[in-house]
């Protein structure tokens, strides 16, 4: 082998194009990175001023500034190490932590513009100034060729005592009115919300030399404030997670909100832990990785309901028009994410729902908040968190094993124990359950009528009438919501049987080739690295989330079930459901009790019992993990005939249900397990009371804990 000579790596200056006006595909993303910069240079006031016009884009801060040397060996490398070894930044009394440390953040400025202009000044230093036109740059042979030229411009006076001055000219979209009205509301996110504004960190707006502030600026005819009515959200879900990847929660919500007299504040504290959120997360197919530590971390989510009785009760204690409670809401909806109190997600439309959740509440039966719904804010630092960040492009992170911890934390333990909390505590003093000829009661006219009937008697006037109608409209307009809820329920229970016929028929054909070419690929193929395991169980797990969704509505897509007489024999289903359960408690510590079963047959199918009992068994089989983790715990059946039915009590000495849940837990979607789906109970009520019977959660419950009573009717005659 002979050696005929070297090769050097070159890059060709459009490569400049990509990682700059390419790589950042939004304009508000590329101000927000610019904004940033100012923020890692210590500034205390940051002035984005557009000229008139549409000519141009000047950034203006009282910043560090920057030297020769800086310019020359920090400003002019692309994806400089500079603030991987200078992580921090100290002057004129403030310390901060660099929002960026990838080096490509300047060349934000490409993407806006065609022609830059920088003068900067650092304190007791020369003013400078260099200008970049970029075109000229991306058609340079070389990068060595494409150097631009550096002025002292001290005697010209541009900057007093320090800062930078950032000048983008030859703007490639423009920007008009609406535009900078997005942008003020995308630096606006910059801020944490709860705190007020970044301390020490002002941003103004000067759009054809009229300054408007970004943290309290003028809007029409009102004057919108962050802080108000946000302090004082319907509910409220805050806590920590753990170095052991465990999450801690305070939830907190209004009972009798609507009821000045009677409104209360209640708390609830409660914690998930890192088994519980691996469970819920490689049934969604999410990766985890249990030796990976993704730091401690805090969190604060404020919720609110947005229909038009929230949104009037709150307007009237605030003095504030609706429509401007959204819009507030809106400035800072979904879930974000900062940075040692800067911003890291979301820094555009597109990355707001960033954990999915507007896309799993469109899914789920259950009724689940939306981004719009929510204000919430993630706290992570640089020293916890050092790799969890975004990409190049700011648009999502990196996906890292860090990340994914952290993304299926988010999900699994904040997101979804605070819908399932929400959910269950939503103001709603009416049952569910009740008969169509009582819903339509609940909008009848006649206290109208009788309303109107007495102002007449009592020689009132237009103005009277007129009141007693507007009242009338508030009241009708909230009962048509609940009406609303209602028929859902209603319409999920009539479609759920010819639904779930097709999707059961779906799922299984799909799901038996991927789980047989799986098991086959299991037995050819293993052992199999650490990434193929992971995409392995994720496969296992997500099929078997479909099959168990689909087993969930197999009782109400069979119509045998409603037309044929079958029996059982409960004491044998009894024991075989226990069989069941027994083989999937994973080592708990948990007695049953059957002692108290008489024989009997009832009249409905024995897979409609195992339907019922399962449910009802895997309910406090859950509760029971969670109260008695190395103790155990007792599930007590009993049975007793009663006029014709045969009355079922199940029992268990675990944590019990919530007495302001009792009626709740049988509505489409309400659950308080981490994982759950919200519909077991629903499923339950529907078998039962479809055979003529009744099902209840008894309060208090027997032994201490949860303990659910249902009847069947006992079967007469002959066997089928």
């Amino acid at each position: 082998m002979e050696k005929i000579g070297s090769v050097c790596v070159r890059v060709d200056p459009r490569a400049l194009e990509s990682l700059g006006a390419d790589l950042v595909t939004n304009d508000m993303v590329a101000m927000v990175e610019l904004v940033k910069n100012s923020y890692d240079a210590c500034a205390s006031e940051v002035t984005v001023a557009f000229g008139h016009g549409n000519s141009s884009i000047t950034i203006t801060d009282n910043g560090k500034g920057m030297s020769q040397d800086i310019i020359e060996n920090a400003w002019a490398v692309v994806a400089t190490p500079y603030r991987l070894s200078n992580p921090t930044e100290k002057f004129n009394n403030i310390e901060r932590t660099a929002t960026g440390n990838k080096g490509l953040g300047r060349l934000s400025a490409a993407r806006l513009g065609e022609k830059l202009e920088i003068i900067t000044k650092q304190e007791g230093g020369p003013a400078l100034l260099f200008r970049v036109i970029w075109k000229d740059l991306y058609s340079s042979q070389n990068l060595a060729n494409g150097a631009f030229d550096l002025f002292d411009v001290s005697s010209d006076n541009l900057i007093q005592g320090h800062g930078t001055i950032l000048k983008i000219e030859g703007l490639k979209s423009e920007w008009g009115a609406s535009k900078i009205q997005d942008l003020k509301s995308e630096l606006s996110r910059l801020i944490n919300p709860f705190k007020g504004k970044l301390p020490d960190f002002d941003i103004a707006i000067k759009n054809e030399d009229r300054e408007i502030d970004v943290f309290n600026w003028q809007d029409d005819e009102e004057k919108i404030k962050l802080n108000d009515f946000i302090d004082d959200p319907p509910y409220l879900f805050k806590g920590a997670v753990n170095a052991e990847k465990s999450v801690s929660y305070l939830f907190s919500y209004y009972k009798d909100y609507f009821n000045h007299e009677k409104r209360e504040k209640k708390e609830i504290n409660g914690a998930v832990s890192w088994e519980e959120i691996t469970t819920a997360a490689k049934r969604d197919g999410m990766a985890v990785h249990d030796e990976v530590p993704c730091g401690t971390f805090s969190f604060e989510i404020r919720i609110w309901e947005l229909s038009s009785d929230y949104l009037d009760e709150i307007a009237s204690k605030y003095r504030i028009k609706a429509r401007s409670i959204r819009e507030i809401i809106s400035r800072h909806k979904g879930m974000s994410v900062y940075r040692d109190g800067v911003l890291v997600m979301p820094k555009s439309e597109a990355s707001l729902d960033w954990l999915g959740m507007d896309k799993r509440r469109i899914s789920q039966i259950g009724r689940r908040l939306s981004t719009s719904q929510i204000i919430g804010i993630i706290c992570i630092t640089s020293k916890e968190n050092p790799n969890i960040g975004d990409t190049t492009d700011r648009e999502t992170f990196k996906t890292t094993p860090e990340f994914e911890n952290f993304y299926a934390i988010c999900n699994c333990g904040i997101v979804r124990q605070m819908q399932n909390l929400r959910l269950a505590h939503k103001p709603d003093d009416k049952e569910v359950r009740s008969t169509f000829k009582s819903l339509f009661e609940d909008v009848s006219p006649k206290k109208l009528e009788q309303k109107m009937d007495e102002i007449e008697k009592n020689g009132g006037t237009i103005k009277d009438a007129k009141e007693a109608v507007a009242n009338y409209s508030s009241s009708f307009s909230g009962k048509i919501d609940s009406l609303r809820e209602k028929m859902e329920y209603y319409a999920q229970l009539a479609s759920a049987g010819t639904f779930s016929r097709l999707v059961i028929h779906e799922i299984r054909n799909a799901i038996n080739p991927i789980q047989r070419y799986s098991s086959y690929t299991k037995e050819a193929y293993s052992p199999f690295s650490e990434k193929i395991e992971v995409s392995y169980n994720q496969c296992i797990n997500s099929t078997q989330r479909l099959v168990d969704l689909s087993d969930t509505f197999m009782p109400l897509c069979n119509k045998k079930f409603k037309n044929e007489n079958f029996f059982c024999d409960v004491k044998s289903q009894i024991e075989y459901s226990i069989r069941l359960i027994k083989d999937n408690l994973k080592g708990k510590n948990i007695e049953f009790d059957t002692s108290l079963v008489e024989a009997a047959n009832v009249l409905l199918h024995p897979g409609e019992f195992q339907t019922i009992l399962l449910n009802l068994l895997e309910n406090s089989v859950y509760w029971l993990g969670r109260k008695y983790r190395s103790e155990g715990g007792e599930i007590i059946i009993s049975t007793t005939p009663n006029d014709g039915y045969l009355l079922i009590n199940v029992s268990d000495n675990g944590p019990g249900v919530d007495p302001t849940m009792k009626d709740r837990i049988f509505e489409p979607g309400v659950t308080a397990k981490l994982d759950g789906f919200g519909m077991g109970l629903v499923v339950v009520n529907e078998i039962v009371t479809s055979h003529g019977g009744y099902l209840k959660n008894v309060q208090p419950g027997d032994v201490g804990g949860a303990t659910f009573e249902f009847t069947l009717p006992i079967a007469k005659g002959s066997e089928k």
